[in-house]
């Protein structure tokens, strides 16, 4: 996934002390890590995201 870019929700993960990347695409996995860069932020979409 070198160089690639898909929407996620992002989280602070306090007890574990990361970044949680929560994909909306069931295809794709739950991502922690300890560092990420936020290329942009989504305002609005043609769908709800709730």
């Amino acid at each position: 996934m070198e160089n690639e870019s898909t929407l996620k929700r992002f989280f602070l993960d306090t007890e574990i002390r990361c970044v949680h990347l929560h994909p909306e695409n069931p295809k794709y996995p739950e991502i922690y890590t300890q560092k990420c860069s936020i290329q942009g932020v989504a305002v609005h979409v043609i769908k709800s995201l709730q």
